[in-house]
């Protein structure tokens, strides 16, 4: 039996052609062991050439298509489901990851975690100025308590997501 990935990454994508690339292209060149970790990108039927640019990536990431357009919280969903990973990570589809972006996330993770093996974490919405705590969303919505790390929907840039992240620690 084929070992399971520590970290799933999720990307969803809509209409994404012009950054689709650059963000696989980030999220593939992790220093992180590239065994270690498996990338998913769920195309919530993007009307553009985002299907092109997956299919050029298609022997380094798992692709699902949607039929039919679902929605950003659909496209998460699907990616989570198909996860294997100990954790989840999502990354937007027009947004790039440094490169030592999964290190930290793991490293902050085991560093953070609690008894119930779900680490205390929280992400920050930038149109209302609020941070939410996943674990108290996760459980309202009744998603099983798989780890998983959101860090930010404020579209970080590579640059941004260490400092970020290094502040998180």
């Amino acid at each position: 039996m084929k070992n399971l990935p520590i970290i799933s990454v999720v990307i969803t994508a809509y209409n994404v052609e012009k950054y689709i690339g650059r963000c696989l292209r980030s999220a593939i060149n992790q220093t992180f062991p590239r065994q270690n970790y498996e990338i998913i990108v769920v195309d919530d039927s993007s009307k553009d050439r985002t299907k092109y640019g997956l299919e050029l990536f298609k022997d380094e990431v798992r692709i699902i298509q949607h039929s039919e357009r679902l929605g950003v919280a659909a496209s998460v969903n699907t990616g989570i489901r198909a996860s294997r990973g100990q954790c989840v990570v999502r990354i937007d589809a027009d947004d790039y990851v440094h490169t030592e972006y999964l290190n930290i996330i793991t490293h902050w993770s085991w560093v953070t975690s609690n008894s119930d093996g779900l680490n205390h974490l929280s992400f920050y919405h930038h149109k209302f100025n609020k941070i939410h705590d996943m674990k108290k969303l996760l459980s309202k919505i009744g998603v099983p308590l798989k780890q998983i790390i959101s860090v930010s929907y404020t579209h970080l840039r590579a640059h941004e997501t260490l400092r970020y992240l290094v502040c998180r620690l």
